[in-house]
């Protein structure tokens, strides 16, 4: 039988990652990656390995939730690690896949294909259609990354057929909303390259995908953040569509659900949607009205990917309205942001490869 000494410990690490669920529920990441740390390093017990694992998946979890992508990667690996200890595949691809995309976010594509593929070969020997839904709907994430965005859109859709078959409404709706992501996102890159026609092209075979999330939108389980995150989601593809009666009543909608919530990231996504839309439109007076909001509140400089958002959609709307010199003044403070969120990507990505060298590897397949 466990000592009473050992007992303690498994109560505390338990106790501890409990602590950690409620604080990253109630968005406090950084307390909470904070509170697992304390988990792990108290995993003395008969659980050890397995409270090791559920700590620094936690660590990872939260990390990624405050944008630390170095932090997420490392401790993401480790706790590849401790799955695998423990036999867990499921744990294993979960991890896996979070690893890989938190490489993508700083410009490791290549880095994180073997991570990728190693969850698609682990998911598929797994019973749970839900799990290899999640590999299948990362791998597609890191095609697209990759430039390969046929071969992403193709990979999104076996996905969703996976997602479907295991009767999972959070695997399906996990999937329609990343699918839905990077079709926004592969439509506003074939945009900015002056590739119109192919844009628009996309935009039509996103469609029908935003047309079966929009039956999703209310599913029991969902709460209201994923609520209005489908709901944007889906309305970006209505509006690159050219939807925008429907887009604006999804982005007002979602405004609404995120109206009594701390997330101010969500909240001000929602208001920039409905700023974009105005845009698009031709509403000039309303998009400014709606930008100058945006850009006037202190509490955005603390995200700069959606100031790099806000200032993008501010010099369109100075081009709009034949304001040169403004549109010349945003695209200075673009050129600077973009300057800093390259060196931090950067730096984030030298540390992701320092920790892939020195330990922190792949864990072999059998």
């Amino acid at each position: 039988m466990p000592s009473a000494k050992r007992q303690q410990q498994d109560l505390r690490c338990e106790d501890l990652l409990q602590q950690a669920h409620l604080v990253l529920e109630s968005e406090r990441p950084l307390a909470a990656a904070a509170l697992a740390l304390l988990a792990e390093q108290s995993c003395d017990g008969s659980n050890a390995t397995a409270c090791a694992a559920a700590a620094a998946q936690l660590q990872a979890e939260a990390h990624w939730a405050s944008g630390a992508l170095e932090q997420t990667y490392s401790c993401a690996m480790r706790a590849v690690e401790h799955y695998a200890a423990l036999n867990q595949a499921a744990g294993q691809v979960a991890m896996l896949n979070l690893s890989a995309l938190a490489a993508c976010a700083v410009g490791l594509a290549e880095d994180s294909l073997p991570l990728a593929l190693r969850a698609l070969e682990l998911a598929s020997r797994e019973p749970q259609l839900d799990c290899l839904a999640s590999a299948l709907s990362t791998f597609a994430h890191v095609q697209a990354n990759l430039g390969e965005f046929e071969t992403a859109e193709q990979v999104h859709q076996q996905a969703l057929i996976k997602a479907r078959e295991s009767g999972s409404g959070p695997a399906l709706v996990r999937c329609f909303a990343n699918a839905l992501m990077a079709g926004v996102m592969a439509f506003d890159n074939l945009l900015a390259g002056g590739k119109t026609l192919l844009a628009q092209a996309s935009s039509m075979r996103l469609l029908p995908m935003a047309q079966q999330a929009h039956d999703l939108l209310d599913m029991g389980f969902m709460s209201d953040t994923q609520r209005a995150i489908l709901r944007l989601n889906v309305g970006h593809a209505l509006m690159n569509a050219e939807r925008f009666e429907e887009a604006g009543q999804l982005f007002r909608d979602s405004l609404q659900l995120m109206a009594d919530s701390t997330s101010e990231v969500l909240h001000y996504s929602a208001a920039h949607a409905l700023c974009e839309l105005d845009l698009r439109c031709g509403h000039l007076a309303s998009a400014q009205q709606r930008l100058q909001q945006l850009l006037t509140n202190r509490s955005v400089s603390l995200n700069p990917l959606q100031r790099e958002d806000f200032l993008r959609t501010a010099m369109s709307l100075c081009q709009a309205l034949k304001e040169q010199e403004q549109s010349l003044k945003y695209g200075v403070r673009l050129g600077q942001i973009l300057a800093e969120q390259a060196e931090k990507r950067q730096r984030a990505a030298a540390q992701i490869r320092v920790a892939k060298e020195s330990g922190l590897r792949l864990v072999p397949g059998p």
